[in-house]
């Protein structure tokens, strides 16, 4: 083997060696924030979501949603961390930890962040904690530049009122601006009966309190419809 040969080699055995490491390293700090979530050390845990190995951070933001309002700061922190990936986890885990007093922050990031994958995790989230007081988030959303954004928004109203949006996804600029302002009109007249029938579906009342999955809707319930 020629001399370049032999340092190819050595550069691809070095190479291979620090991925394994690093994921070896991953790996193990994401045991640690494992084993913080089962001590309940919530300050430690939001250490670690503050690493600068994205899945790890990933981990540990996740990981705070499950440990209640005491990890309401420490998750709002992880709203402004410059990788949209952090944010994107920070906003559903958000929710979780109080789906009540959280939502209003959530909506704001569905308006406003820059990453459109953020946007749509936000949309997400909203409709896993059935966030009627925030359904003209959603409705923006469905006019969002974003495909993936407005997919997202059609899927969580789709989740709080039990009918599809399609349209509102893949047509025109124009046809969906005015199917939405079409759903803006009806809504005020439908959202009572549409919580209604969400809370004798799933024993939820008003705004939503856990991000609980429901169960899927029987054959014989009748969801309140609206027009075309």
């Amino acid at each position: 083997m020629t001399r370049w040969g032999v340092q190819s080699v050595v550069a691809a055995v070095l190479a291979a060696a620090l991925v394994a490491g690093c994921s070896k390293g991953g790996d193990t700090e994401i045991a640690k924030v494992r084993q913080n979530q089962k001590s309940g050390k919530t300050e430690a845990v939001a250490k670690q979501a503050q690493s600068e190995d994205t899945a790890v951070a990933r981990v540990a933001v996740e990981v705070l949603g499950h440990m209640g309002r005491e990890a309401v700061p420490y998750l709002q922190e992880a709203m402004k961390d410059k990788r949209p990936e952090i944010r994107e986890t920070a906003a559903v885990a958000l929710v979780e930890a109080d789906p009540v007093d959280q939502q209003a922050a959530v909506a704001a990031v569905a308006r406003t962040d820059e990453a459109a994958s953020v946007r749509a995790s936000a949309c997400v989230a909203l409709g896993q904690i059935y966030a009627f007081d925030q359904m003209e988030t959603l409705f923006s959303a469905l006019e969002d530049p974003d495909r993936s954004v407005r997919a997202r928004a059609s899927a969580a109203i789709t989740r709080m009122v039990t009918r599809r949006y399609e349209v509102y996804i893949d047509g025109p600029p124009d046809k969906r601006h005015n199917a939405v302002q079409k759903l803006r009109e009806v809504w005020p007249q439908l959202d009572k009966t549409v919580r209604m029938h969400q809370e004798i579906l799933h024993g939820k009342k008003g705004a939503a309190k856990t991000a609980e999955k429901p169960p899927p809707p029987t054959r014989r319930e009748n969801p309140p419809q609206f027009p075309e």
